[in-house]
């Protein structure tokens, strides 16, 4: 039987891949495979430079009640978690209840770790609905490369941080967008496995125990937000001249917790109501009163009817897309009760 001569085969197959060729016959194969090529380095300055631009939507979120900032003391917690020296510990979540104050505390966040000139990216969930895949994500963002791509090559050189805002907006309680959130949930997962990277995400604790995609992350740290402190809330009662000591303890209780404090001062506050301080027991009394204040009662270029048919339109549009926003156009035919 004749030897198989190795250098020149009988048959050559050529089998075409996307990286490489394989040459055989029926008694030897050889491989020739190549990498695809590297993207080129991207500099640090640049990277660094589209980060502070993404941030800006974060950055520029409302942080006050009644023009009060209230300072929460778990951002400081936060702040020492993320600059600990400690391995292997790359995710955490900060998990509370609806209206806690999550967005506040992560713009805190964001404003502590620049201010550190702590290299950090900041994604807003909520503001990237229709978002399919890593391209339109970095396109999204204004980015030079994919999210993957820049922390990995910033974290090859420094260590950073990802901050993740609202992932509960993307739950299947609130949204349809699922290829979003896969994305999203994908992209976290990658970035926990990088040296030198931590990320914190924001989500609602319901969300967390119970979307059957979010409840998936395991988290290496929670940082669950505390209700307002008496004295947080008297700063701000004060602007309407009221005071905490003044109204029942179960007050105290309702107005602790930040979006209940926000819209109680929206209601009772400038220009004033007959409404008294004290007539609220739960939020949905003080959604009640903001809409009378707002909607039903104003006198102005459109009536409280077509303001009323106005907010209904948009309540519609966002139900039946399953998202938090909706297009600006929606409200072209009620142009007096949007202005």
């Amino acid at each position: 039987m004749p030897e198989n001569n190795h250098t020149s085969p009988k048959y050559n197959i050529h089998l075409t891949q996307p990286h490489g060729t394989v040459i055989a016959d029926t008694a030897h194969v050889e491989q020739h495979f190549h990498a695809p090529p590297t993207a080129p380095p991207i500099d640090v300055g640049q990277i660094k430079a589209a980060f502070r631009a993404a941030n800006a939507e974060l950055r520029n979120y409302p942080d006050t009640i009644a023009g009060i900032h209230l300072a929460r003391p778990e951002v400081a917690d936060m702040l020492a978690w993320l600059t600990a020296t400690e391995a292997k510990e790359p995710l955490a979540m900060v998990l509370d209840q609806p209206g806690s104050g999550k967005t506040v505390v992560m713009h805190d966040l964001l404003q502590e770790l620049e201010a550190r000139s702590i290299p950090v990216l900041a994604i807003k969930a909520d503001f990237l609905s229709g978002i399919k895949t890593p391209s339109e994500l970095a396109d999204r963002l204004g980015l030079p490369a994919s999210v993957e791509t820049c922390i990995q090559q910033l974290a090859a050189k420094t260590s950073c941080v990802v901050l993740l805002d609202q992932l509960d907006a993307l739950s299947l309680s609130l949204s349809r967008d699922q290829a979003l959130l896969t994305l999203l949930l994908g992209t976290l997962k990658r970035l926990c496995n990088l040296e030198n990277v931590r990320l914190i995400a924001s989500c609602r604790t319901f969300d967390y125990d119970n979307d059957p995609y979010i409840s998936q992350i395991k988290a290496d740290r929670t940082f669950q937000l505390k209700p307002l402190a008496d004295a947080e809330i008297n700063r701000v009662l004060q602007t309407v001249g009221l005071n905490l000591n003044h109204l029942l303890p179960a007050h105290g209780t309702l107005l602790a917790t930040p979006l209940h404090l926000d819209v109680y001062i929206q209601a009772i506050g400038e220009p004033a109501t007959d409404q008294a301080p004290e007539s609220f027991h739960t939020l949905q009394e003080l959604y009640h009163a903001l809409w009378q204040k707002r909607i039903t009662l104003p006198i102005g270029a459109s009536s409280p009817s077509e303001r009323t048919t106005a907010v209904y339109k948009l309540v519609d549009t966002m139900q039946n897309g399953r998202k938090i926003t909706a297009p600006v156009a929606i409200l072209d035919d009620h142009a007096a009760a949007a202005a």
